[in-house]
């Protein structure tokens, strides 16, 4: 380019032009190379820059994600949980070797290289030499000095008590009872006051009444600490049974002029007040009663689930929502004992911010140290906190089972109907009072189950020595007494079951299930999303389902809106249909990346989701042809039985379509899909439900032989409520876009033929519901879709018949 330009110049020359014209053009000359020399340095220097970026971003990813494939590649299918750590006891260990069950996937380190090259341990440098982390399902053999072999078995979701514990101690069988055994502990610290000291009791109840069937948190605490109380009880909608030392008349003016105060009778509406005060007159209180005041709690809870907790810690707002929508179905229907353990956090004192709710907003705390795990080494280390931290492939159960350790004090969520143990009494002050607890869930045969998505956080404050009340509760002795007899105390309980095991009936059981095209077109086309998306949201007619099945979700920010809006009914939810593959168990079918538009399917549950799939469908025609149409499929836990759950939008009659293409293009859709479920062996007794908008009318001959036929579907026993899914003449947005044509119904909810054993009847209801008006194209528009939603509740018969294995629960069907 500049050789050209040397050229025109010297043409130029020739012609003798003015100096003024040669000047400028010489500017002109100097102006070009320049500019060319300067944007060919910016594309280099812009290149370089996205170049470096994208490497620190895959490697950030790849050191994060690594540990979890290392993890995952020695995991049992479907078993993939928390992994355990194992100390290597007696003889050290000279060699490791890792392998999966069926011994084919193997790893193996030199005990003096484990640390180097162990990629699973660098982050956790609290853990000592001789330790190795061990996932879910696979066995360590262990070459000891002597040349001997030791095998450590961590068993399927659960430690095997017959052998080894999750350390790989030998334990002792149980030869007494549970407080036999605390007495002996107590004989030896015959020395030290456990005396039950006398006190005064006095109970007031809150003005509202819960059911049972509730979740109370429960704490205790001197009237020092009621302030930092607030922030707990602030978050926690449901019942509250609060339990206040007051060790002093002092205190009792306090509490007094506390409560008092006109923005407290809040208060009066969910806690249960109880007050403890001491007897002086039959003696002397010299230490604070923790266990007596949590027991003493727990009896005055007005539900049968409860959550202990101390009066610093303050678990995220979602938390109650969560245990009452999900923890309890999980613990009226597990097997043996369970407590769901709370992971623990701290936020330090210094922060000033808005308290974390979710993981998410979480990890920049943790990144800044703003927030770290409280205890890592013993306290809360077995609870595993630093494995989900960054939201790895735990598969999308709401929990992951870890095993009871030394030291271990969490905080849980548990049956108080159950075999729960009380918080022993002789346990004064701070020091091992928790950890007795534990001690006694865990000989009892608790499982341990840790919550993935939900925490709480210890709010730091200056440590202080002498409380207000004047108990010393740092100077005592408890823990060191505690300490010297945890061994023998762990021995003695071992790991043996106390219990057995009850199998659970299944009632008779109802399903409700939600189709709903949402109309969520690419935001290119205005069609007000985000505010139908928010309104969906906050819909009466989305709430109280099982199952929800959402189409046409295709622009991803108005359907986050919908998530994030649903995700505390609605916590386990497939990603949207043909959007990307890695998030899904399989991919199958004419997936394309390159298509500009994903499928715009979404299945969210009240149910934990065990398995999700995604399908494309190999026919479509028409602008069909530009997206990732097909099925998502997913099984669901619900109570301890597998639901098979088929969700999609099929082929519509474009006009770009050739006549009668369409018809032919929903028969490949349909075919595609029965040949689908007849490859998986889905077991006859286990239910198939399919849901979605098929795009074919209910009055046509296309509904009744190629939609029942091929699909081999059982549709509804009745019909109740409006009489069309799509009608441009009732609905606002469908009239504006088709005005004149008339309704027809083609969202429905189906039970496979094969698979309806246990289906007692099925109603589905077509609700006619509209929105709060709003402003789109100049005009006023309610409705929240094009489309009324359809609900279907399916009555389940299984309560009778053979006994049923699924997964880990024991069902009578």
């Amino acid at each position: 380019m500049d050789r050209s330009m040397d050229h025109s110049m010297d043409w130029f020359k020739r012609r003798r032009l003015r100096p003024s014209i040669r000047r400028k053009l010489r500017r002109i000359r100097t102006s070009f190379r320049l500019h060319t020399r300067r944007n060919v340095l910016v594309l280099l220097i812009s290149t370089f820059l996205i170049l470096h970026i994208f490497s620190r971003i895959g490697r950030h990813r790849n050191s994060v994600e690594q540990r979890w494939q290392r993890l995952q590649q020695f995991a049992q299918p479907g078993i993939f949980g928390a992994p355990s750590d194992l100390v290597l006891n007696g003889p050290e260990a000279v060699r490791v070797q890792l392998c999966n069950v069926d011994g084919r996937l193997c790893s193996s380190w030199n005990h003096d290289k484990l640390w180097e090259q162990d990629e699973l341990n660098r982050d956790e440098s609290w853990l000592k030499p001789g330790s190795i982390r061990v996932p879910i399902g696979v066995q360590a053999t262990l070459t000891m000095k002597d040349g001997q072999q030791r095998i450590l078995r961590y068993g399927h979701h659960k430690c095997d008590p017959s052998t080894l514990d999750c350390h790989g101690i030998q334990r002792m069988a149980v030869q007494e009872s549970i407080m036999s055994a605390i007495e002996k502990i107590v004989e030896a610290c015959s020395g030290h006051d456990w005396l039950k000291e006398p006190a005064i009791i006095h109970t007031i109840q809150p003005k509202r009444t819960f059911s049972k069937r509730d979740v109370s948190m429960i704490a205790q605490f001197s009237i020092s600490r009621l302030g930092r109380f607030e922030h707990a009880r602030r978050v926690w909608p449901g019942p509250i049974s609060v339990v206040i030392f007051l060790a002093t008349n002092e205190d009792i003016i306090k509490l007094k002029e506390y409560f008092e105060q006109p923005d407290k009778m809040a208060l009066y509406e969910t806690i249960t007040l109880t007050i403890v005060k001491p007897d002086y007159s039959q003696g002397t209180h010299k230490r604070y009663p923790i266990n007596s005041l949590r027991n003493i709690g727990i009896r005055a809870a007005s539900s049968d689930y409860i959550y202990v907790i101390d009066a610093d810690f303050v678990p995220t707002t979602q938390l109650y929502a969560f245990a009452t929508t999900n923890i309890i179905p999980l613990l009226e229907r597990a097997t043996t004992p369970t407590a769901y353990v709370v992971p623990c956090l701290a936020i330090k004192v210094e922060y000033k911010g808005r308290y974390p709710d979710t993981i998410e907003e979480l990890q920049p705390l943790m990144k800044s140290g703003m927030a770290y795990i409280t205890d890592p080494r013993a306290g809360h280390g077995p609870t595993a906190t630093s494995l989900f931290m960054h939201k790895p492939v735990f598969g999308h159960s709401p929990a992951f089972e870890v095993c009871f350790e030394s030291q271990w004090e969490p905080y849980y969520i548990v049956n108080r109907n159950g075999p729960h143990p009380y918080y022993d009494e002789r346990f004064k002050n701070q020091g091992g009072d928790k950890q007795s607890h534990a001690i006694l869930m865990n000989a009892i045969g608790y499982r341990f189950m840790v919550l993935r998505d939900h925490f709480m956080y210890h709010m730091d404050h200056p440590k202080l020595r002498w409380t207000g009340d004047g108990l010393d509760i740092h100077k005592q002795k408890d823990f060191t007494y505690f300490a010297d007899y945890l061994p023998a105390l762990e021995n003695i309980f071992g790991r043996a079951q106390v219990v057995a095991p009850p199998i659970i009936e299944t009632q008779n059981a109802s399903l409700s299930v939600l189709t709903n095209n949402v109309y969520m077109l690419t935001e290119l086309l205005n069609w007000g999303q985000k505010t139908r998306a928010g309104l969906i949201a906050g819909s009466n007619y989305v709430k109280g389902m099982d199952i929800i099945v959402l189409e046409e979700c295709w622009a991803n920010r108005p359907c986050k809106i919908i998530r994030d809006g649903l995700r505390d009914l609605y916590p386990y939810q497939t990603p949207t249909l043909g959007n990307e593959k890695k998030a899904w168990n399989s991919t199958t079918g004419a997936y394309s990346s390159f298509r500009p538009v994903n499928g715009g399917v979404v299945i969210m549950s009240k149910w934990p989701i065990k398995q999700q799939h995604q399908y494309i469908y190999r026919k479509s025609c028409g602008i069909d042809s530009w997206t990732n149409k097909g099925f998502v499929y997913v099984v669901l836990d619900y109570l301890g039985i597998n639901i098979h759950v088929f969700g999609t939008h099929m082929q519509n009659d474009d006009k770009r379509c050739r006549q009668g293409q369409g018809a032919l293009v929903r028969a490949g859709n349909l075919d595609d899909m029965r040949a689908y479920i007849d490859a998986r062996n889905i077991p006859a007794e286990e239910l198939v439900i399919i849901a979605g908008d098929f795009n074919i009318n209910d009055d046509s001959v296309e509904y009744s032989t190629s939609l029942l036929g091929r699909l081999n579907v059982q549709s509804a026993d009745e019909y109740v409520g409006y009489g069309h899914s799509f009608d441009p003449m009732e609905n606002s947005i469908a009239g504006r876009n088709f005005p004149g044509k008339q309704g027809m119904s083609v969202d429905f909810v189906f039970v496979d033929k094969t698979h309806n054993q246990s289906v007692k009847s099925l109603v589905q209801t077509l609700l006619k519901v509209h929105s709060a008006d709003y402003k789109l194209k100049g005009r006023v528009f309610d409705d929240f879709s094009d489309h009324f939603p359809v609900k279907a509740v399916i009555e389940l018969d299984i309560a009778a018949g053979k006994e049923l294995q699924s997964g880990n629960v024991t069902l009578v069907k």
